[in-house]
């Protein structure tokens, strides 16, 4: 219930024309040293199939999405059920960060997207379904999906979120259509990740905080 509360006052303060509007609920620790920040808004057509953000806040590197299917199945949209630049690839795409590499238990990846349940001649397309990988070949399923809500028209708003470990030095989100062979309609793409220590780690450390204080 609080999650719905909060996506619909964020909803009522966003104006959903501004492609930067749907970067609705980024994270607290937007910013803070060891995170990156990066948004697609496809604003003008892509020339090949590496897309490189309009928004790039990552210094460990050059994030891109890798579209393997550009130009003979994806496409761009000028304009597309009321939006100006809209991604249209084919049923799957890649995210890669390139990423800080301090050896830290843990790394947290939020996934902002919003996407439109039709294609121009009005035929139902997929859904996104996250899954990363990173370079030690394992990947994980465990995407969870902790938002989603309709916005103008036919467009969603869904973001996910997932817990990695141990922190690898970069990361390749797989984006494929959820029923494994359907375009996408995709209007905006917002990753943050954030290298973080295991949650005892983090007690302990305000223990010791505690500790220097009560010393003091």
């Amino acid at each position: 219930m609080k999650r719905l509360i909060l996506a619909t006052l964020v909803v009522s303060l966003a104006s959903p024309t501004a492609a930067s509007a749907d970067d609705l609920i980024p994270p607290a620790w937007r910013g803070e040293p060891g995170s990156t920040y990066q948004a697609w808004t496809f604003d003008t057509e892509p020339t090949s199939g590496i897309l490189y953000p309009e928004v790039d806040d990552n210094e460990f590197g050059s994030p891109a999405i890798l579209d393997s299917y550009w130009p003979d199945d994806s496409d761009w949209l000028a304009l597309h059920d009321g939006r100006p630049g809209v991604w249209n690839p084919y049923w799957e795409f890649y995210v890669e960060l390139p990423n800080d590499d301090a050896a830290l238990p843990l790394k947290d990846i939020y996934i902002q997207i919003t996407w439109n349940e039709y294609d121009e001649e009005g035929a139902n397309v997929g859904r996104p379904a996250p899954s990363v990988y990173w370079p030690s070949g394992e990947y994980t399923n465990s995407v969870e999906l902790d938002v989603e809500y309709p916005l103008e028209s036919n467009w969603m708003y869904s973001r996910w979120h997932v817990r990695i470990w141990p922190n690898p030095d970069s990361e390749s989100i797989e984006v494929i259509s959820d029923n494994g062979w359907n375009e996408l309609v995709i209007d905006q793409i917002v990753v943050d990740t954030i290298c973080i220590p295991e949650p005892a780690t983090l007690v302990l450390l305000g223990l010791g905080g505690l500790a220097v204080l009560r010393r003091g």
